[in-house]
């Protein structure tokens, strides 16, 4: 048992290792991304210019240089006068005051898997099972029960974008000539330096986002969630009556506030990830009471690929970019390599079905094709080599056959066996009595011994 539980480790370990070393480039080749969730660790490096390694979207990682940032005294003076501490005002307070700062407030009653996978992405990604987009949605699928789950989005409306025209001009060789170097290795090389973007414009502003998953016996839950939200919005308060209400309509609920900072009255710094009802409650009403400032910061991000500016002032650096072009190292494991796997315990579900190991990793599974077709649905199937009968992505054959028996007449053969391994199978017929034998055996299974496993992908 030990050693089977090491051996599993060790295979964990190895996946966990080479994945994360090798780059998804999927991401990192797309010419412009928008990022709406800004991890809080990257805050302090948003700014024009700046470079980010992309290679997983949820995750951006500040790279060390940014040829192209931009810090101009009238930049700085418009991030300074955005970021400025504001008191939320609501509907009854904006009529005394209409050039105050305003909000608005949605409700969603539906949410999609990847929207709550990139809610809940930093919490995922902690526990060790979120590295990669795919990933995260596959464990929100199999984790959560996204028909009871609702979005609640409060925003500052005042949101202003920081755009700057960056001069995409090197000044110094981005790639390393070593003939030491491989191509592959180059490409890591300037991820490392410089990311694979960098920040085009930026939207400042304040964001509040709540996840509630309504209770399922209590058919009500959902309209009792949206009318204490709607109560809020209008008279922003959430009293006693409705509190109990909450209490019986939810089973859980997260909130993360996206903003600069958040204080109460004393100053004292509040947290920006709710994790209570009590806590969200708490929060809102202290919110419309004046008793909390948000000041503003960077929520959402556009970013454009060096691509262009590469190509324009190094041609022969462009094929970096392409990911086709880009020899894969050795100890890599290539995209769309599928393994045999058998899961450990932790990583099967109730269901039956099975989350992959950490990375980007997919479960050849009937889903995971109906959301990505480059996923092969291979549950009870064999894989065969492919030729020029039978080209790469076609798929044949089944696993049980119907067999139907019928002799030709028989004349003058009055005593025979009909050997077909049942009951009945000699009889004797009089001479010259013409018949004939039609037998069904039904359903045959044709598949070879076998042992069960899993496939995975390598996205």
């Amino acid at each position: 048992m030990k050693l089977s539980f090491l051996y599993t480790t060790i295979v964990l370990l190895f996946f966990t290792q080479i994945i994360r070393a090798q780059d998804d480039d999927y991401y990192t080749k797309i010419d412009h991304l928008t990022i709406n969730m800004i991890p809080p660790t990257e805050l302090q490096f948003v700014t024009i210019g700046e470079g980010f390694n992309m290679t997983n979207p949820w995750s951006p990682v500040h790279a060390p240089n940014a040829p192209f940032k931009i810090t101009t005294p009238a930049m700085i003076e418009k991030v300074k006068r955005l970021s400025q501490p504001k008191k939320v005002l609501f509907k009854e307070q904006m009529l005394a005051d209409p050039t105050s700062n305003n909000y608005s407030y949605k409700f969603d009653q539906s949410v999609d898997e990847t929207t709550l996978a990139q809610f809940f992405y930093a919490d995922i990604s902690a526990g060790g099972l979120g590295w990669g987009v795919s990933a995260a949605v596959n464990y929100v699928h199999n984790n959560y029960n996204v028909a009871n789950a609702i979005k609640v989005t409060i925003q500052d409306e005042y949101t202003e974008t920081v755009n700057s025209s960056v001069n995409a001009n090197w000044k110094i060789l981005p790639f390393s000539t070593s003939p030491l170097l491989s191509d592959q290795q180059k490409w890591h090389t300037f991820k490392s330096l410089y990311g694979s973007h960098y920040v085009s414009s930026l939207v400042y502003g304040w964001r509040i986002e709540i996840v509630v998953f309504a209770n399922t016996t209590n058919d009500n839950s959902k309209l009792s969630i949206k009318t204490a939200f709607d109560t809020w919005a209008i008279s922003g308060s959430l009293g006693a009556d409705i509190s109990t209400s909450m209490h019986r309509a939810t089973t859980s609920i997260s909130a993360k506030i996206f903003c600069g900072s958040i204080k109460d009255n004393n100053n004292s710094t509040l947290p920006f990830v709710l994790t209570s009802l009590d806590q969200v409650i708490d929060f809102l009403n202290k919110l419309h009471a004046g008793q909390i400032t948000i000041s503003g910061g960077p929520i959402a991000m556009s970013l454009v690929s060096y691509n262009a500016s590469i190509c324009q002032s190094y041609p022969q650096y462009c094929k970096y970019f392409d990911i086709g072009s880009i020899p894969l190292d050795v100890n890599v494991i290539p995209r769309g390599t599928i393994f045999q796997w058998t899961p450990p315990r932790e990583y099967i579900n109730k269901d039956g079905s099975v989350n992959p190991p950490p990375g980007a990793w997919l479960v050849c599974d009937a889903r995971n094709h109906q959301l990505n077709p480059n996923v092969p649905d291979l549950s009870s199937t064999f894989i065969m080599g492919a030729d020029g009968n039978s080209p790469i992505g076609t798929s044949g054959g089944r696993n049980f056959v119907t067999l139907n028996a019928t002799t030709t007449e028989v004349l003058n053969d009055p005593k025979h066996f009909w050997a077909v391994g049942q009951a009945g199978a000699f009889h004797t017929q009089g001479a010259l009595y013409q018949h004939k034998h039609d037998v069904n055996f039904g359903d045959v299974d044709i598949r070879p011994k076998y042992y069960a496993v899993v496939y995975i992908i390598k996205m």
